[in-house]
């Protein structure tokens, strides 16, 4: 193999690896700009998921967690979401979820429905939270969204 083969073996692999580091760049970037269906656990939700929406507790889970987000686009509002099932009374998810964001600046709104709680936030991560349950069975989804702080 002559000089000029192996110098240009070594800048085609060089060349190569700057393409494929730049294409993985472009990839991540947007799924950690929106990501749906993340697991618990997995990579993304390492990488993504706001610690604010790592910390949230769940409670009596009969279904795994699934997160989402979106980033600030400019014609949106960013936010987070989790679902999740939970074997818990919706009342004591209520009390429960209602003191573990007293202590990140919420404080509840006026609702009039059972099965929603409205939080306002000042904190520097997000100004509002909501919580909500669907269905009646032994497993009923719970679902909390943020909107994020700009």
């Amino acid at each position: 193999m002559t000089k000029n083969t192996k110098t240009l073996r070594i800048i085609a692999w060089f060349l190569g690896s700057l393409v494929l580091l730049v294409a993985a760049v472009i990839l991540l970037g947007g799924v950690l700009f929106e990501a749906r269906n993340v697991k618990k656990g997995s990579l993304l939700y390492r990488l993504g998921a706001p610690e604010y929406l790592q910390s949230v507790p769940i409670i009596e889970e009969c279904r795994a967690p699934i997160y989402k987000w979106r980033g600030r686009d400019g014609g949106s509002n960013p936010y987070t979401s989790l679902t999740y099932g939970s074997r818990d009374k919706f009342d004591g998810l209520l009390k429960s979820y209602q003191n573990f964001f007293k202590k990140m600046a919420c404080t509840a709104k006026p609702s009039i429905y059972a099965s929603h709680l409205e939080l306002e936030c000042s904190n520097a991560d997000f100004i509002s939270v909501s919580i909500s349950a669907s269905g009646v069975d032994e497993c009923q989804g719970i679902t909390i969204d943020f909107v994020e702080n700009y």
